[in-house]
Protein backbone atom coordinates (compact mmCIF):
# COMPACT_ATOMS: atom_id res chain seq x y z
CA UNK A 1 0.00 0.00 0.00
CA UNK A 2 2.75 1.89 0.96
CA UNK A 3 3.99 1.86 -2.71
CA UNK A 4 0.74 3.01 -4.06
CA UNK A 5 0.72 6.17 -2.25
CA UNK A 6 4.35 7.01 -3.41
CA UNK A 7 3.25 5.99 -6.93
CA UNK A 8 0.46 8.76 -6.67
CA UNK A 9 2.36 11.11 -5.26
CA UNK A 10 4.88 11.06 -8.27
CA UNK A 11 2.11 10.89 -10.95
CA UNK A 12 0.84 14.16 -8.19
CA UNK A 13 4.30 15.70 -8.10
CA UNK A 14 5.01 15.46 -11.76
CA UNK A 15 1.79 16.70 -13.29
CA UNK A 16 1.88 19.52 -10.74
CA UNK A 17 5.58 20.26 -12.50
CA UNK A 18 3.93 19.65 -16.04
CA UNK A 19 1.68 22.77 -15.53
CA UNK A 20 3.40 25.10 -13.45
CA UNK A 21 6.19 24.70 -16.56
CA UNK A 22 4.09 27.32 -18.45
CA UNK A 23 2.98 29.75 -15.43
CA UNK A 24 3.83 32.53 -17.45
CA UNK A 25 2.16 34.84 -20.02
CA UNK A 26 0.72 33.70 -23.42
CA UNK A 27 3.17 33.01 -26.42
CA UNK A 28 0.92 32.22 -29.04
CA UNK A 29 -2.18 33.77 -30.33
CA UNK A 30 -4.15 30.62 -29.10
CA UNK A 31 -3.04 30.90 -25.41
CA UNK A 32 -4.19 34.19 -25.11
CA UNK A 33 -6.92 34.69 -22.04
CA UNK A 34 -10.99 34.98 -23.99
CA UNK A 35 -13.67 36.06 -22.67
CA UNK A 36 -15.39 34.25 -19.73
CA UNK A 37 -18.84 36.18 -20.17
CA UNK A 38 -21.13 34.61 -22.68
CA UNK A 39 -22.15 37.17 -24.32
CA UNK A 40 -18.58 39.05 -24.44
CA UNK A 41 -17.33 35.49 -25.73
CA UNK A 42 -20.36 35.83 -28.58
CA UNK A 43 -18.89 39.37 -29.31
CA UNK A 44 -15.41 37.33 -29.59
CA UNK A 45 -17.18 35.17 -32.26
CA UNK A 46 -19.06 36.70 -34.46
CA UNK A 47 -16.06 39.47 -34.61
CA UNK A 48 -13.79 36.23 -35.53
CA UNK A 49 -16.11 35.65 -38.21
CA UNK A 50 -16.25 38.80 -39.60
CA UNK A 51 -12.45 38.93 -39.67
CA UNK A 52 -12.06 35.33 -40.89
CA UNK A 53 -14.79 34.72 -43.23
CA UNK A 54 -15.69 38.09 -44.56
CA UNK A 55 -12.40 40.24 -44.21
CA UNK A 56 -14.33 42.95 -42.48
CA UNK A 57 -11.68 44.43 -40.42
CA UNK A 58 -13.90 47.87 -39.57
CA UNK A 59 -16.92 45.63 -38.59
CA UNK A 60 -14.47 42.72 -36.91
CA UNK A 61 -13.28 46.19 -34.13
CA UNK A 62 -16.90 47.07 -33.92
CA UNK A 63 -17.37 43.90 -32.34
CA UNK A 64 -14.72 43.24 -30.27
CA UNK A 65 -15.25 46.82 -28.76
CA UNK A 66 -18.35 45.83 -27.51
CA UNK A 67 -17.10 42.81 -26.16
CA UNK A 68 -14.32 44.75 -24.36
CA UNK A 69 -17.28 46.63 -22.83
CA UNK A 70 -18.35 44.53 -21.53
CA UNK A 71 -15.66 42.00 -20.11
CA UNK A 72 -11.73 43.70 -21.00
CA UNK A 73 -10.36 40.15 -21.80
CA UNK A 74 -6.77 40.61 -23.09
CA UNK A 75 -7.79 39.07 -26.37
CA UNK A 76 -9.96 41.84 -27.54
CA UNK A 77 -7.06 44.24 -27.10
CA UNK A 78 -4.50 41.93 -29.45
CA UNK A 79 -7.77 41.24 -32.13
CA UNK A 80 -8.03 44.89 -32.38
CA UNK A 81 -4.79 45.52 -32.84
CA UNK A 82 -4.39 43.16 -35.61
CA UNK A 83 -7.77 44.78 -37.44
CA UNK A 84 -6.70 48.13 -37.33
CA UNK A 85 -2.88 47.07 -38.74
CA UNK A 86 -4.57 45.57 -41.42
CA UNK A 87 -6.94 48.34 -41.86
CA UNK A 88 -3.52 50.88 -42.09
CA UNK A 89 -4.72 52.59 -39.17
CA UNK A 90 -1.08 52.32 -37.32
CA UNK A 91 -1.54 54.80 -34.90
CA UNK A 92 -4.32 53.02 -33.37
CA UNK A 93 -3.07 49.46 -34.08
CA UNK A 94 0.13 50.26 -31.92
CA UNK A 95 -2.16 52.04 -29.29
CA UNK A 96 -4.19 48.46 -28.64
CA UNK A 97 -1.03 46.90 -29.25
CA UNK A 98 1.00 48.60 -26.16
CA UNK A 99 -2.68 47.87 -24.59
CA UNK A 100 -2.65 44.39 -24.99
CA UNK A 101 1.48 44.15 -23.81
CA UNK A 102 0.63 45.86 -20.24
CA UNK A 103 -2.51 44.05 -20.14
CA UNK A 104 -1.80 40.18 -21.17
CA UNK A 105 1.79 40.44 -20.68
CA UNK A 106 2.81 37.70 -23.55
CA UNK A 107 6.24 35.88 -23.83
CA UNK A 108 8.24 34.43 -26.22
CA UNK A 109 7.67 34.67 -30.15
CA UNK A 110 4.21 36.45 -29.52
CA UNK A 111 5.77 39.41 -27.66
CA UNK A 112 9.15 39.59 -30.08
CA UNK A 113 5.96 39.54 -33.04
CA UNK A 114 4.11 42.70 -31.11
CA UNK A 115 7.10 44.22 -30.17
CA UNK A 116 7.83 44.17 -34.16
CA UNK A 117 4.60 45.13 -35.43
CA UNK A 118 4.81 47.98 -33.16
CA UNK A 119 8.07 49.61 -34.25
CA UNK A 120 7.94 48.61 -37.85
CA UNK A 121 4.53 50.58 -37.69
CA UNK A 122 6.03 53.49 -35.03
CA UNK A 123 9.47 53.69 -38.07
CA UNK A 124 6.45 54.20 -41.22
CA UNK A 125 4.85 56.59 -39.10
CA UNK A 126 7.91 58.91 -38.44
CA UNK A 127 8.99 58.69 -41.89
CA UNK A 128 5.77 59.90 -42.92
CA UNK A 129 5.71 62.67 -40.52
CA UNK A 130 9.08 63.83 -41.80
CA UNK A 131 7.61 64.07 -45.31
CA UNK A 132 3.82 65.33 -45.49
CA UNK A 133 2.43 68.64 -43.77
CA UNK A 134 1.23 68.65 -39.95
CA UNK A 135 -2.67 67.43 -39.99
CA UNK A 136 -5.07 69.39 -37.43
CA UNK A 137 -6.06 66.98 -34.80
CA UNK A 138 -8.56 64.45 -34.30
CA UNK A 139 -12.48 65.35 -33.35
CA UNK A 140 -13.16 64.59 -29.67
CA UNK A 141 -15.54 61.81 -30.76
CA UNK A 142 -13.26 60.31 -32.86
CA UNK A 143 -11.02 60.16 -30.11
CA UNK A 144 -13.33 58.56 -27.28
CA UNK A 145 -14.37 55.99 -29.56
CA UNK A 146 -11.48 54.27 -29.46
CA UNK A 147 -10.48 51.60 -26.83
CA UNK A 148 -12.46 49.41 -24.89
CA UNK A 149 -13.77 49.65 -21.75
CA UNK A 150 -12.76 52.15 -19.41
CA UNK A 151 -9.88 53.62 -21.58
CA UNK A 152 -9.27 56.79 -24.11
CA UNK A 153 -8.43 55.62 -27.38
CA UNK A 154 -5.62 56.19 -29.11
CA UNK A 155 -5.23 59.29 -32.23
CA UNK A 156 -6.45 58.69 -35.92
CA UNK A 157 -3.79 57.17 -38.43
CA UNK A 158 -2.23 60.14 -40.36
CA UNK A 159 -2.79 59.49 -43.82
CA UNK A 160 -0.80 59.87 -47.17
CA UNK A 161 -1.34 63.09 -49.67
CA UNK A 162 -3.01 60.86 -51.78
CA UNK A 163 -5.54 59.33 -49.22
CA UNK A 164 -3.98 56.24 -48.76
CA UNK A 165 -2.94 54.74 -45.24
CA UNK A 166 0.34 54.86 -44.86
CA UNK A 167 2.18 51.73 -45.94
CA UNK A 168 3.11 48.63 -44.13
CA UNK A 169 6.80 47.60 -45.21
CA UNK A 170 7.06 43.96 -45.70
CA UNK A 171 9.48 43.58 -42.63
CA UNK A 172 5.99 43.03 -40.28
CA UNK A 173 5.45 39.91 -42.29
CA UNK A 174 6.48 37.07 -40.03
CA UNK A 175 7.40 33.35 -40.93
CA UNK A 176 5.36 30.82 -39.18
CA UNK A 177 6.23 29.45 -36.56
CA UNK A 178 7.19 25.60 -35.75
CA UNK A 179 4.59 23.01 -35.20
CA UNK A 180 6.63 22.50 -31.72
CA UNK A 181 6.28 25.47 -30.54
CA UNK A 182 4.19 24.97 -27.69
CA UNK A 183 5.85 25.00 -24.15
CA UNK A 184 2.47 23.49 -22.67
CA UNK A 185 2.21 20.61 -25.00
CA UNK A 186 5.88 19.41 -24.47
CA UNK A 187 5.92 19.68 -20.92
CA UNK A 188 2.47 17.69 -20.49
CA UNK A 189 3.99 15.14 -23.37
CA UNK A 190 7.29 14.61 -21.27
CA UNK A 191 5.34 14.29 -17.76
CA UNK A 192 3.37 11.24 -19.39
CA UNK A 193 6.57 10.04 -20.66
CA UNK A 194 8.31 10.70 -17.08
CA UNK A 195 5.55 8.98 -15.85
CA UNK A 196 5.05 6.03 -17.96
CA UNK A 197 9.07 5.47 -17.36
CA UNK A 198 8.20 5.07 -13.35
CA UNK A 199 5.32 2.96 -14.02
CA UNK A 200 7.17 0.83 -15.98
CA UNK A 201 9.67 0.32 -13.46
CA UNK A 202 7.07 -0.46 -10.90
CA UNK A 203 6.37 -2.99 -12.66
CA UNK A 204 9.54 -4.38 -13.03
CA UNK A 205 10.09 -4.67 -9.41
CA UNK A 206 6.48 -6.40 -8.75
CA UNK A 207 8.07 -8.79 -11.66
CA UNK A 208 11.45 -9.82 -9.64
CA UNK A 209 9.35 -9.69 -6.41
CA UNK A 210 7.25 -11.97 -7.46
CA UNK A 211 9.91 -14.20 -9.10
CA UNK A 212 11.03 -13.87 -5.14
CA UNK A 213 7.67 -15.09 -3.95
CA UNK A 214 7.79 -18.23 -5.90
CA UNK A 215 11.24 -18.90 -5.09
CA UNK A 216 11.10 -22.34 -2.96
CA UNK A 217 13.89 -22.10 -1.30
CA UNK A 218 12.37 -18.66 0.74
CA UNK A 219 10.05 -19.18 3.86
CA UNK A 220 6.73 -19.18 3.51
CA UNK A 221 6.09 -15.87 5.35
CA UNK A 222 8.69 -14.18 3.48
CA UNK A 223 7.09 -15.48 0.11
CA UNK A 224 3.62 -14.43 1.35
CA UNK A 225 5.73 -10.57 2.21
CA UNK A 226 7.02 -10.89 -1.15
CA UNK A 227 3.62 -11.03 -3.01
CA UNK A 228 1.98 -8.66 -1.12
CA UNK A 229 4.85 -6.19 -1.43
CA UNK A 230 4.95 -7.19 -5.33
CA UNK A 231 1.10 -6.72 -5.39
CA UNK A 232 1.09 -3.44 -4.28
CA UNK A 233 4.09 -2.25 -6.60
CA UNK A 234 2.01 -3.10 -10.03
CA UNK A 235 -0.67 -1.64 -8.45
CA UNK A 236 1.25 1.35 -8.32
CA UNK A 237 3.08 0.74 -11.76
CA UNK A 238 -0.25 0.29 -13.32
CA UNK A 239 -2.22 4.00 -11.73
CA UNK A 240 1.48 5.68 -12.33
CA UNK A 241 1.84 4.15 -15.93
CA UNK A 242 -1.56 4.71 -17.12
CA UNK A 243 -1.72 8.29 -15.79
CA UNK A 244 1.78 8.88 -18.26
CA UNK A 245 0.24 7.10 -20.86
CA UNK A 246 -3.44 9.31 -20.80
CA UNK A 247 -0.65 12.71 -20.37
CA UNK A 248 1.41 11.69 -23.63
CA UNK A 249 -2.33 10.97 -25.48
CA UNK A 250 -2.99 15.09 -24.11
CA UNK A 251 0.14 16.57 -25.15
CA UNK A 252 0.50 14.93 -28.60
CA UNK A 253 -3.08 15.77 -29.08
CA UNK A 254 -2.06 19.45 -27.90
CA UNK A 255 0.66 19.58 -30.19
CA UNK A 256 -1.01 18.18 -33.13
CA UNK A 257 -4.54 20.40 -32.63
CA UNK A 258 -2.57 23.89 -31.96
CA UNK A 259 -0.08 24.53 -34.45
CA UNK A 260 0.99 28.14 -34.06
CA UNK A 261 -0.19 29.94 -37.69
CA UNK A 262 1.45 32.77 -39.11
CA UNK A 263 1.07 35.49 -36.05
CA UNK A 264 0.93 38.53 -38.00
CA UNK A 265 -2.49 37.62 -39.37
CA UNK A 266 -3.87 34.91 -37.17
CA UNK A 267 -7.20 35.14 -34.90
CA UNK A 268 -7.07 33.04 -31.95
CA UNK A 269 -8.43 30.14 -32.80
CA UNK A 270 -11.51 28.84 -33.53
CA UNK A 271 -12.27 25.36 -34.01
CA UNK A 272 -9.66 22.14 -34.17
CA UNK A 273 -10.03 19.67 -36.84
CA UNK A 274 -8.86 16.56 -34.92
CA UNK A 275 -10.55 13.66 -33.32
CA UNK A 276 -9.68 10.56 -30.75
CA UNK A 277 -10.07 7.20 -30.63
CA UNK A 278 -9.84 4.26 -28.56
CA UNK A 279 -10.59 0.63 -29.27
CA UNK A 280 -9.64 -2.77 -28.01
CA UNK A 281 -6.32 -2.60 -30.46
CA UNK A 282 -4.92 0.73 -29.36
CA UNK A 283 -5.53 4.39 -29.49
CA UNK A 284 -5.98 6.30 -32.54
CA UNK A 285 -5.55 10.27 -33.21
CA UNK A 286 -7.05 11.38 -36.40
CA UNK A 287 -7.23 14.63 -37.78
CA UNK A 288 -6.40 17.61 -40.47
CA UNK A 289 -2.80 19.58 -39.41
Amino acid sequence: MRALIQGIAIAVVALTFAQSAHAGGPTTPGEIENPKDPQAAQLKKDGDYQYNVEANYAKAIDLYKQGARIEDAGIFAYDIGQCYRLLGSYKDAIWHYRRFLAHAKPEGKLKEVVEGFIANMQAELDKAASTQAPQGPASGDDRNDRGGAGTTGPPTTPHTNDGGATPLVGALSQPAAPWYDDRVGWAILGGGVALAAVGTGFEWDASNLYDDANDPTHSETLRTQEKSRADDRRLAGFVVAGVGVAAIVVGVIKLASNPPARLDTMPPRTARNVGLSVGPGGICLTGRF
